[in-house]
C-alpha cells in the first residue's frame, strides 16, 4: 500500500505517548470532560443535542419485553427437551 493511500498523516494523528502524557497532567475528571462534551457532535458540525432523560416505561413496552422474555424460555425448553429426550 503506497503511502499517499493513507487517509491521515501522523501530524494530523498526533503522537500517542504525547497524549497519554497530556492526560496524566489534566486536572479535569473524566466526569467533568464528559459533561462538557455531552450533546455535542462535533465530527458533523450539527448542533447540540439536548441531554438524554429517563422517562416512564409505558405498558406496552413492558408488555413486549415480557414477551420476547417468554419466547425466550419457550425455546431454550424446547432445546432442553430435544438435547435431553
Amino acid at each position: 500500500m503506497a503511502d499517499d493511500d493513507w487517509r491521515f498523516s501522523v501530524e494530523d494523528v498526533g503522537d500517542a505517548d504525547a497524549a497519554d502524557a497530556d492526560a496524566d497532567d489534566d486536572s479535569e475528571t473524566e466526569s467533568e470532560a464528559a459533561s462538557a462534551t455531552a450533546g455535542t457532535d462535533e465530527a458533523d458540525g450539527a448542533a447540540p443535542r439536548p441531554p438524554l432523560e429517563p422517562g416512564s416505561p409505558s405498558l406496552e413496552n413492558a408488555l413486549f419485553v415480557l414477551l420476547g422474555v417468554l419466547l425466550t424460555l419457550f425455546v431454550i425448553v424446547q432445546v432442553l427437551v430435544l438435547a435431553g429426550g
